[in-house]
């Protein structure tokens, strides 16, 4: 009788608590590449490309370093470009659509002679 009771007494404290689930960002590993290797540079940069600092969380990109002006891209398995976006002024978190399911590689560009990449799963 006492465990029954015990065991009633520990259900209901549990149906009383709330389970939070906090999402944690993942961070996107960045990498550099070119845009058109045919173009000469001329010369050696002064200093490495400055990689951004970007997370995800489910649909939502978090841009910890800004990326203002950048243009944002998805580019599916097949090559074709699925997503694209020019990131305003200010801006830190950026909705993606939820029609976008699938593997993607995510890029980064200035509109100069390198951009960002990396790949996510939405």
């Amino acid at each position: 009788m006492k465990r029954t009771t015990l065991s009633i007494a520990l259900l209901a404290m549990l149906s009383f608590t709330s389970s939070i689930v906090n999402a944690v960002p993942t961070v996107l590993s960045l990498q550099v590449g070119i845009t058109d290797p045919t173009i000469i540079f001329g010369g050696r940069p002064k200093a490495p490309a400055s990689i951004p600092h970007i997370e995800i969380e489910g649909s939502t990109i978090l841009f910890t370093t800004s990326c203002d002006g950048y243009s944002l891209s998805l580019v599916d398995e097949t090559g074709e470009e699925a997503y694209s976006i020019t990131i305003p002024d200010g801006c830190d978190t950026l909705e993606l659509p939820s029609t976008l399911i699938g593997d993607y590689e995510i890029r980064l560009s200035n509109g100069g002679s390198y951009y960002f990449y990396g790949f996510i799963t939405l």
